[in-house]
């Protein structure tokens, strides 16, 4: 079957399968192919944005399997509002689901689990508290929701129950490591398990990560992730403290990391104290599009800036977008 096709390195290969199905491009009806230390995704139409070769492959026709939607005994009416997406942390599925298919929850939940050959699936009820932790409950398969993660190479080990974590930022997380240089040093004012220093370790030759969060979970699991990645000692710093003061006491950084997308503007003015003359701060907030343009501005004219770049890193809602900023000191 001749289906536009993506190649992609192996180990880059599942953080770009969850974007491809997540943008709803994946032609489900192909195979992939693997090519050696290659796999070729198919896809229903290019994508100019994702710079790998895309062209015409003749792809196996996949045995076709039944959809989580069409193992499912529930009312027409209510078939519109089954979810079309979850996240998938390892083999843990996190689903939300809407209101009026509350008694369904269950039977939805096993359905996602079968389909997708996960070992649980829990109900997502939303993030809480100052650890910005989902409130999960286990509804279909293992009630162990502790898992391993993979992306680009990164082994992370969680429990989404107990600790922050977006498999969503995968790209973005290697993007940032990609502009790494030998020697610097890299402040994650809040580093959760450990994904973007982990991932920049792994990557590239930085002298320090100092790894700040508040949530003692995170920082065990982090310690955990620094040892099962096989970290140059003492390359990534845990620190079970505040960043807005702890940082003061190892800067200054040529890059800091700010992954606190609802309220990381509250922590920018201790984040250009510390940073180095030339660094760059990676700057997270989640906005209103039409706010998008007086955001930049404000961070133009912020102390020192010299240069502020954007991208969408993902939707968070029909009227808002989960933005990333690069900006230049």
């Amino acid at each position: 079957m001749n289906s536009y096709g993506i190649v992609v390195p192996k180990e880059k290969a599942e953080p770009l399968r969850r974007e491809l199905m997540a943008r709803g491009v994946f032609n489900t009806a192909c195979a992939v192919i693997r090519d050696g230390d290659f796999v070729v995704f198919p896809i229903t139409e290019p994508q100019p944005d994702l710079d790998y070769t895309q062209k015409i492959h003749e792809f196996p026709e996949k045995i076709r399997t039944l959809s989580y939607p069409e193992m499912l005994d529930i009312p027409d009416e209510l078939r519109p509002s089954l979810p079309s997406s979850f996240d998938t942390i390892g083999d843990v599925g996190i689903v939300k689901i809407a209101d009026e298919l509350e008694d369904y929850v269950g039977e939805i939940c096993e359905a996602i689990r079968k389909a997708n050959n996960l070992r649980a699936v829990a109900l997502d009820r939303g993030v809480m508290g100052d650890f910005r932790i989902r409130s999960l409950v286990p509804c279909a398969g293992d009630r162990n929701l502790e898992t391993t993660h993979k992306e680009f190479g990164v082994r992370l080990v969680l429990d989404p129950s107990k600790v922050y974590f977006s498999p969503r930022l995968a790209a973005e997380r290697h993007r940032v490591a990609s502009f790494v240089k030998e020697g610097e040093r890299i402040c994650d004012m809040f580093a959760g398990v450990g994904p973007f220093g982990i991932m920049i370790a792994k990557h590239s030759k930085p002298e320090v990560i100092h790894a700040f969060d508040i949530n003692p979970e995170a920082i065990e699991y982090m310690k955990r992730n620094i040892e099962m990645n096989r970290l140059k000692k003492g390359v990534m710093v845990p620190h079970l403290e505040d960043s807005s003061a702890g940082m003061a006491k190892y800067g200054p950084f040529h890059r800091i990391i700010m992954n606190l997308p609802h309220s990381s503007h509250e922590f920018l003015g201790a984040a250009i104290q510390q940073i180095e003359d030339g660094g760059t701060i990676h700057y997270y907030e989640i906005l209103e599009t039409e706010r998008l343009e007086e955001r930049q501005d404000e961070l133009r004219g912020l102390p020192g800036v010299q240069m502020v770049e954007y991208r969408e890193v993902k939707t968070y809602s029909p009227t808002m977008r989960f933005y990333g900023f690069d900006v230049g000191f």
